[in-house]
């Protein structure tokens, strides 16, 4: 491998590194498996990033202060990565121009898909008017694991 090539590879494993997480977890993880979530405002919606080690969310709410339970719009699972941490992949192709000169190039693919074939997290999508001020404790329920509680602050700014 060229050293183009390796400083390619290098900076694709550090940036892959550097890809963000949920910032926000239950005071307690269940046994097995990392939940944690985030939270972005886009227009009337809250949309919540659900972290779930691959299992499937199979409910979430938000429960306001004054006792109302809030329901997502929707819950959309993201779609699955193609099942292989990292790959590497190498070219080389050359061509004989008119003109006699020879050229050669070599290239460096590096792919970061992640999973193991299932999502990973879930988008619930909740209208921000009904979900009202942060914080917001968020109730998550994922298939074969204990509920739990992760409280949303308000962004700091």
């Amino acid at each position: 491998m060229t050293a183009a090539g390796c400083r390619v590879l290098l900076l694709a494993l550090v940036l892959g590194a550097c890809a963000s997480s949920p910032r926000f977890t239950p005071a307690q993880q269940p046994a097995g498996i990392r939940l944690a979530a985030d939270y972005s405002i886009a227009g009337n919606t809250l949309r919540v990033w659900i972290e779930s080690d691959g299992y499937r969310v199979e409910d979430v709410l938000i429960l306001r202060p004054d006792g109302a339970v809030v329901r997502p719009l929707a819950i959309e699972p993201t779609s699955p990565g193609p099942g292989s941490g990292l790959s590497i992949g190498l070219g080389v192709g050359g061509s004989i121009g008119s003109g006699g000169g020879v050229s050669v190039g070599t290239g460096v693919g590096v792919g970061s898909g992640i999973g193991g074939g299932r999502p990973s997290h879930a988008v619930a999508v909740f209208p921000l008017e009904q979900a009202g001020p942060a914080p917001w404790t968020l109730h998550v329920k994922v298939v074969g694991i204990q509920p739990v509680v992760i409280v949303l602050p308000p962004e700091r700014g």
